[in-house]
């Protein structure tokens, strides 16, 4: 089993690799990519966070976080700015490829090894992981810090472990410089297993009080620091991170992503007058948003309730060139390589499966802690809480605008939860004995 996840291991990373040599991307520093290129420069160059060009005074703000910004930086010092580009990329497949060896690790706290390592071969094969990391944008290091961070917690959860909590509080604060949007994780997480261990017949399977409390501070620490630096560094009238959600908020608010005219499909804002001023603060965006959702109150109901939440997990990056392609590209390894082509080929075919069973994967919990209030169950804690992540996400982005794109770091939680969804119905059908969590190295002893 090792030696399939370091050749699964080496595999993804050849992949990337390939990918980032056969591929001619147009234009790739552009949008987002500017922006955090922007912020790396001034960083370098100024020690300011500021997403002024390098032939202005730089300005600082908090429009971003600066975790993304500070591996640019990096790149830059190391590598100046003839060689940051394909430091950063590189650095990217490397980093694409260890998502593989930590989905396997998460997968086998509550999969079957062959589970688990089916969830690693898609990752390792996602055509939406491969392309990321040609871009100069914060998905592919997201995802590995996600994948981090729960497997931090999930060994505190276990070991009942004070100061490995801490340690996930670390973990998710990492992540939150990263992607702010990881912030909303560890409150629900505290509050998940804080219930569950109220409510589970086994309490001692939860972690104690002390060591969530633990967690919540480590965590708070890192978006209270990025606060103290907004009040002591920034002008009244600098951007900030509220500044950008209200702009994506009014982005979101398009069904179907038309305003009127169709050939501005996917770039609403482009077509309606009211924008920039639509985002700009909540007094405007309430003003333009309520009368057009008292206009059509079914129509926009179904796309926030409904349409908005499955966008986010569809195979087509919309935007752009579409399929997995973030910016376009003039080619790319899947159109030159016939063994990359199928593979791409295949994992399209198999996305709609992968969400059929991850929506089976949510009703076989929901159904496990229905039955688990009447004594017949335990509570599965790692399944829940990726589930409880993608859900989380679901919402926010169906709050916001959910491009396809926010969920890429995702793909390996959503594996996870489809090939858990199919070992679940594999169990059911009783073609599968049951797996639980290996027993501790002293009952192992004493059962021989």
């Amino acid at each position: 089993m090792v030696c399939l996840l370091l050749v699964l291991t080496a595999t993804a990373l050849l992949l990337r690799v390939a990918y980032l040599q056969q591929t001619k991307i147009d234009r790739p520093i552009r949008a987002d990519a500017r922006q955090y290129y922007h912020y790396g420069w001034n960083l370098w160059r100024h020690r300011t966070f500021s997403p002024t060009s390098p032939e202005e005074h730089p300005v600082p703000d908090s429009n971003r976080s600066p975790g993304y910004p500070l591996l640019i930086a990096a790149a830059l010092w190391i590598g100046g700015e003839q060689n940051y580009y394909e430091i950063v990329r590189y650095a990217q497949a490397v980093i694409g490829a260890l998502m593989v060896p930590a989905t396997f690790l998460l997968g086998r706290t509550f999969l079957p090894r062959w589970a688990a390592l089916a969830a690693a071969a898609l990752v390792a094969l996602s055509p939406h992981l491969v392309s990321m990391c040609s871009y100069l944008l914060t998905e592919t290091l997201f995802g590995l810090l996600l994948l981090t961070c729960f497997l931090v917690l999930g060994v505190g959860i276990r070991r009942k472990s004070v100061a490995i909590l801490g340690g996930a509080g670390i973990c998710f604060g990492g992540a939150y410089l990263v992607n702010q949007t990881a912030g909303m994780l560890p409150i629900i997480f505290a509050g998940a297993l804080a219930l569950g261990g109220r409510f589970a017949e086994d309490r001692r399977r939860y972690p104690p009080m002390r060591g969530l409390a633990l967690f919540l501070i480590v965590f708070s620490v890192f978006p209270a620091a990025w606060m103290v630096r907004d009040y002591a560094v920034l002008q009244p009238d600098a951007r900030r991170g509220s500044d950008r959600l209200l702009k994506t908020m009014s982005h979101g608010t398009y069904p179907g992503f038309v305003f009127k005219d169709p050939k501005w499909r996917y770039f609403p804002y482009r077509d309606d007058p009211e924008q920039p001023k639509f985002g700009e603060s909540m007094d405007d965006f309430a003003r333009v948003f309520w009368p057009r959702f008292r206009e059509r109150p079914g129509r926009y109901l179904r796309w926030y309730l409904l349409e908005k939440p499955y966008v986010l997990w569809t195979w087509n990056i919309l935007q752009g060139q579409g399929d997995v392609y973030v910016y376009p590209v003039h080619y790319s390894l899947y159109d030159r390589n016939a063994l990359a082509g199928l593979t791409h080929g295949a994992m399209k075919r198999a996305h709609a499966v992968v969400l059929v069973f991850t929506l089976l994967a949510f009703i076989a919990y929901l159904w496990q802690g229905w039955t688990s209030r009447r004594g017949t169950h335990h509570r599965v804690e790692a399944p829940g809480l990726l589930l409880l992540t993608l859900a989380a996400y679901s919402i926010f982005y169906a709050i916001v605008a959910p491009w396809p794109r926010y969920a890429v770091p995702l793909r390996p939680q959503l594996y996870l939860c489809a090939v858990w969804g199919l070992v679940t119905l594999l169990q059911a059908t009783h073609l599968l004995r049951p797996f639980g969590p290996d027993p501790p190295v002293d009952e192992r002893a004493s059962a021989q």
